[in-house]
């Protein structure tokens, strides 16, 4: 329900149809649609395959039979994918997070070119190369002073973290994530505006205007599916 706005579980009945179980169903296995009465079904697809392709098993579910949780939509019968509506931004966070791991991987305080005065072999350099990043590449050798002979010189090519905002976009992304879900971001450790004299509010709203909203939700529609409208 979270991640593609719908939550879908067959329920399963006795033979006197009192509600025994709910049998969860993914959604990319559900088509919602209305019959030529109006009535809402669920069209059930088996297997991997994509529902309507040739050849793939399904069954319909009646309204009353299917215990379905969905979120903010435009037509009130599906919600809306928060991850097809957020790819961009959830995109930006996976790349920052790449570009980090291989940014750090490769020794974030050593990025650049060695100047040798001479001309070197493809041997020569290529030993050279090998031997310094053996010494000096890697998270666990960063920070360590270089030792250079025969007047090479150092030159820095890499672009620190802080200097790129690299650090800056990965706490934006965790609070784009927070935006989405409706999440306080310190629950997702964001604690930058998280003091002694607001985290108990802030804990009070992620209660109120995240949980509360789905608890409403599951309630009515356990509510009409199994005890139906009092």
């Amino acid at each position: 329900a979270l991640a593609w706005g719908n939550g879908y579980a067959l329920i399963d009945r006795d033979s006197r149809l009192t509600p025994s179980a709910f049998l969860p169903i993914h959604p990319s296995r559900v088509v919602v649609r209305r019959d030529d009465n109006g009535l809402l079904v669920y069209d059930v697809y088996g297997g991997d395959s994509l529902p309507g392709s040739p050849g793939v098993q399904w069954y319909r579910v009646r309204g009353d039979d299917m215990l379905h949780i969905r979120g903010l939509g435009a037509e009130g019968i599906t919600g809306y994918s928060v991850v097809q509506l957020a790819a961009e931004s959830l995109g930006l966070s996976l790349a920052a997070q790449t570009f980090g791991g291989a940014f750090f991987g490769n020794g974030a305080a050593m990025g650049g070119v060695l100047e040798h005065p001479a001309k070197l072999s493809d041997m020569a350099a290529k030993h050279l190369r090998e031997s310094f990043e053996s010494v000096y590449s890697g998270p666990e050798n960063a920070g360590k002073v270089a030792i250079l002979e025969e007047g090479m010189k150092y030159a820095r090519l890499g672009i620190p973290p802080d200097d790129a905002q690299f650090l800056e976009t990965r706490l934006f992304q965790v609070r784009e994530v927070a935006r989405w879900l409706r999440i306080p971001p310190h629950k997702l450790g964001d604690l930058e505006f998280a003091t002694y004299t607001n985290i108990e509010q802030q804990a009070i709203e992620y209660v109120t205007d995240t949980l509360q909203p789905w608890c409403v939700r599951w309630e009515q529609e356990l509510q009409r599916k199994l005890f139906g409208m009092q």
